[in-house]
């Protein structure tokens, strides 16, 4: 582990790219989405450019929201929903200040698997944002359907081209070179069973 202080400014962290070194944004973000086997084996760039849409137009959309709930506040919305709005945003804040000063001082590769206390935030920003961006179309209800739909394929289409082919292989391998395998598939002599 090695910080980033050690090669850089924070700046420079944040806006430049690393020959050698996973860059701090995509690690991240990607890295959350789904980079396996300690960042060598990474999915399609189209499924994370999905993944990124989906996430950049559920903030979009909750923005729209925050905007119109605060300026109807008392009217329509009850005070609990914005109450834990603000309670996501300074859960989501905290974390990923808490990953860049982590990745600034103490170690400089990001890692997707630090934004899991914000995956409540995150989800919650998603699911309200893709709501409200369809509401104004007049297709709110289909927001749900939608989204697990386009889920539910991002991760069929990880599994089959990104997860099988990498572990597959090496499984049946290792599979095959393993001594205990050996054993365990030669055929068995049956224990007579004890007279009574």
């Amino acid at each position: 582990m090695r910080p980033y202080a050690t090669v850089g400014s924070f700046w420079q962290m944040l806006t430049t790219r690393r020959p050698g070194f996973v860059d701090l944004w995509p690690g991240l973000l990607h890295g959350f989405w789904g980079i396996f086997d300690f960042y060598t084996i990474w999915m399609a760039p189209r499924l994370y450019y999905g993944l990124d849409a989906l996430l950049v137009g559920g903030l979009a959309g909750t923005s729209i929201w925050a905007a119109r709930a605060w300026s109807r506040r008392a009217a329509e919305l009850a005070p609990e929903r914005l109450t834990l709005a603000g309670v996501c945003c300074v859960i989501t804040l905290v974390t990923l200040g808490l990953i860049l000063n982590y990745s600034y001082r103490i170690d400089h590769q990001p890692q997707g698997r630090y934004l899991l206390p914000a995956l409540v935030p995150v989800a919650l920003a998603i699911v309200t944002g893709w709501e409200q961006l369809l509401r104004l179309v007049k297709l709110q209800r289909l927001a749900a359907p939608l989204l697990t739909i386009f889920m539910l394929n991002i991760n069929l289409v990880a599994l089959c081209t990104a997860i099988a082919p990498n572990y597959h292989d090496t499984y049946l391998a290792l599979l095959a070179a393993s001594p205990t395998r050996r054993l365990s598939t030669s055929p068995v002599p049956l224990r007579p069973k004890p007279s009574s």
